[in-house]
């Protein structure tokens, strides 16, 4: 054996057993390592807390890091992300809707969810019945019908959730229901 032979085979044998050790070792992409519960609360979506002073900016870096980068909308006063990848839609308004709507100038309105991986802190799952969504929230009731919005079919009925007591401005979880079954979830902030 020549000297070079010798010394590839020293070397050969460092590879192998690295790539053999890679190889039995379970290999988790990094997009999925890093997304978090898939639940909506009245005050959190995916462990993000939300209220109506929450910008833009900061829901941008925590869902960045949870889900890639969004598709997003800046329209006359409002701001839409979107991420396809976990079904969410989060929308903000502007702090002066006569001015251009930017990253700076946006607060949180709503989020809604249409994947079927998320749930509320009840139980209830995109995709249940509204017999299911009535036993898991039994004084939900019925808010009115939704003209359509991103991941919102236009004409399901808005079922708040939870209790929507007084005058601040405050979030609120709701359900959006078409043809009988949770089509969406939802926060959104009422009373401003």
């Amino acid at each position: 054996m020549s000297g070079l032979s010798r010394r590839l085979s020293v070397l050969a044998i460092p590879a192998i057993v690295a790539v053999s050790v890679l190889a039995a070792s379970p290999i988790v992409p990094r997009a999925a390592a890093r997304i978090p519960e898939l639940e909506i609360g009245s005050r959190s979506v995916a462990g993000f807390s939300v209220d109506a002073a929450t910008p833009y900016a900061r829901a941008l870096r925590y869902f960045n890091r949870v889900a890639g980068p969004p598709d997003s909308t800046f329209a006359a006063g409002a701001c839409t992300l979107r991420y396809r990848s976990i079904g969410l839609v989060l929308g903000f308004v502007a702090l002066d809707p006569t001015r251009p709507a930017s990253a700076a100038t946006c607060t949180f309105s709503r989020a809604v969810v249409t994947d079927r991986r998320w749930r509320t802190p009840g139980g209830l799952e995109v995709g249940a019945s509204l017999a299911a969504m009535r036993r898991a929230y039994p004084k939900a009731f019925e808010a009115g019908t939704v003209a359509g919005s991103p991941g919102i079919p236009v004409g399901a009925k808005e079922w708040q959730l939870a209790s929507a007591a007084g005058n601040a401005a405050r979030p609120v979880l709701v359900a959006y229901v078409k043809r009988s079954r949770v089509a969406a979830l939802g926060i959104r902030i009422a009373g401003h």
